[in-house]
């Protein structure tokens, strides 16, 4: 099956709490009697950039504390992190980006160029966080529809031409380990006519690897990204992915309680010995759920876990294609990735009235496989494809609400072997695989 292909992009104890602030007149009383920094009413991009600097490198807990009010800016960015970055609540507080912010322009990849150069102009990212540990919470990040004429940005190059979209919300990279929350964030696109999808952004959050490197300036990633990302009770709209994992390594990630309306909510692009938990989500997407693609690269992506379990939400097709969660590890190591999925106890409407979805799960090369106690109505071509995994269990489905127009709700691939199966008495199996064993019930 073609698929549109996917960019490849990519407290501990607190000893002291120091507030930061700029000097009067940017000193405000926020809620609770706490002082913060108020927007100008002007271009902040300035004062916000010497805010989060002072946090650079802090050797106790930093905090930088924003007033209610939209503060306009252009890209930020700030390196080895070390606090939080507080508004006064999601929706009271508002980073906006300012319309043709000037972003890194590399012919051959803004990727390849060091995020932290003061001569180059920054990724195109809102927010962009190269190292450290820190929070990020209570606030809204947007990148509102441009006057007419004008662009979310100046332009920079990804792998199909030049876009002016934002590619992102947050970015969160580094060389070494790092550890971030994001926590109560509100993301937000604007209507851009000449945007993929119609947006202003292409993504919410980002945790991924850093590609630069002076030492090897071509390729991708060197720097797989390590330490520890969470997001959770947060929402992104109308953007390509909510939150886009990439080049993880001893990575543990948590995506909880989040609402995400997007082409795709959760997107892992290769990973090695990373735990990735996405729990109690909802989302309304237009193809997938959760998406996870390992050994895009030819780097092994091994040993990894990834659990998708309590999500509520729907997936219409785009494109003729649609799965509630698709995986893949092709499997071009001598041996399997040897990754755990489990997908269980997820309440899904996949497909629409007008046109079927392509699966509502579909899993190929997983080393583990669970699939269970899962929900799924609408409209499939096929319910659950799984393919080149032995040993897989499958069972307690509820696919009595999934119209497959007479195709199987479970189709167990060529190189399926001794996999277990538990399906309802009116659920239509196709088994091409070796020595498994399919009990109805």
């Amino acid at each position: 099956m073609n698929r549109p292909e996917t960019t490849k992009f990519f407290s501990a104890g607190v000893s002291l709490l120091a507030l930061v602030l700029l000097a009067a007149p940017a000193e405000a009383q926020g809620r609770r009697g706490r002082r913060c920094l108020a927007p100008s009413g002007g271009n902040d991009t300035t004062r916000l950039q010497a805010a989060l600097d002072r946090c650079s490198g802090a050797q106790a807990w930093c905090e930088v504390r924003l007033c209610r009010g939209t503060f306009h800016t252009e890209p930020l960015r700030v390196g080895d992190f070390r606090g939080r970055l507080r508004g006064s609540w999601r929706g009271g507080t508002v980073i906006q980006a300012l319309p043709e912010a000037p972003v890194n322009g590399n012919p051959d990849g803004y990727w390849l160029d060091d995020p932290l150069d003061p001569g180059l102009d920054p990724w195109p990212y809102i927010l962009q966080f190269i190292g450290g540990r820190g929070e990020v919470r209570d606030l809204t990040l947007e990148v509102p529809t441009p006057p007419e004429g004008q662009h979310p940005t100046q332009g920079w190059t990804e792998l199909y031409g030049v876009t002016k979209e934002m590619a992102g919300a947050i970015l969160i990279t580094g060389q070494d380990p790092v550890s971030f929350d994001v926590h109560d964030v509100r993301v937000v696109a604007g209507s851009y006519a000449d945007g993929f999808l119609d947006s202003t952004l292409l993504s919410g959050v980002s945790f991924r690897g850093l590609i630069h490197n002076p030492a090897d300036p071509g390729g991708f990633p060197v720097f797989p990204v390590r330490g520890r990302y969470r997001i959770w009770d947060s929402e992104v709209t109308r953007t390509l992915c909510g939150t886009q994992l990439g080049e993880l390594d001893k990575a543990e990630v948590v995506i909880a309680e989040n609402d995400f309306e997007s082409l795709v909510a959760v997107d892992v692009l290769d990973g090695s010995r990373s735990r990735v938990s996405v729990y109690r989500n909802r989302w309304d997407t237009g193809f997938v759920g959760v998406q996870v693609i390992l050994n895009v690269d030819g780097e092994p992506s091994v040993d990894n876990t990834v659990l998708v379990f309590r999500n509520r939400g729907t997936v219409g097709p785009y494109g003729g294609y649609g799965s509630g969660v698709y995986f893949a590890d092709p499997w071009i190591l001598p041996e399997p990735g040897n990754t755990t999925l489990s997908v269980f106890g997820n309440r899904m409407t996949v497909g629409t009235t007008e046109e079927a979805a392509d699966t509502a799960v579909e899993a190929s090369g997983a080393g583990r496989l669970w699939v269970g106690a899962n929900r799924f109505r609408g409209r499939a071509v096929t319910g659950l494809r799984i393919d080149d995994t032995s040993g897989c269990r499958v069972y307690w489905n509820r696919l009595d609400g999934l119209d497959t127009g007479g195709g199987p709700h479970l189709d167990l691939g060529r190189e399926t072997s001794d996999c277990l199966a538990v399906v309802g008495p009116d659920d239509i199996v196709n088994d091409d695989g070796t020595n498994n064993q399919v009990i109805v019930r």
